[in-house]
């Protein structure tokens, strides 16, 4: 019988001794408030037109999805990308939810704007958006992934 405990007992510690520990979930609220902030920050540079920093935000690698065309892919894409993109007027992302786990996050909300195709008459666009966030060593978040669709119908030519 003693043989029999010994051998249950050790079985159970080599099985317990074996298991990976939880990972600790070091998603913070200052985490959110960073990427928040982050968000403020792109809306500012969009409006200002220094889309030098608008791609900051974006890892080297990120994918862009813009709605109707390909994916842009690479930091220095999504900057070409923006550079050309026509004048805002405004712009502004409302129902923001930010969460993430670790060193992944994401955002989404709604986004409404303004902006001139012509470069004088200015339509608006609202829709909503999702970006995947991921922590850098420096504590920072970069976009790898960001998504926005419009709510709006396409225009169809009569």
């Amino acid at each position: 019988m003693k043989i029999l405990f010994g051998l249950v007992f050790l079985s159970l510690t080599l099985f317990v001794g074996c298991q990976t520990p939880a990972a600790v979930d070091t998603f913070s609220d200052a985490d959110v408030a960073a990427i928040t902030a982050d968000l403020e920050s792109f809306t500012t540079a969009m409006l200002e037109g220094r889309f030098s920093d608008v791609a900051a935000a974006y890892a080297e690698d990120t994918v862009f999805m813009p709605p109707n065309q390909e994916n842009v892919i690479g930091r220095a894409a999504v900057e070409a990308w923006f550079e050309a993109f026509p004048k805002l007027g405004e712009m502004e992302f409302t129902d923001l939810e930010v969460a993430g786990t670790g060193d992944l996050a994401y955002a989404t909300g709604h986004y409404r704007m303004t902006f001139a195709p012509d470069g004088e008459n200015f339509i608006e666009d609202s829709g909503t958006f999702l970006e995947v966030r991921e922590r850098q060593e420096d504590g920072s978040w970069l976009i790898v992934r960001d998504i926005f669709n419009s709510s709006l119908p396409l225009p169809i030519a009569e």
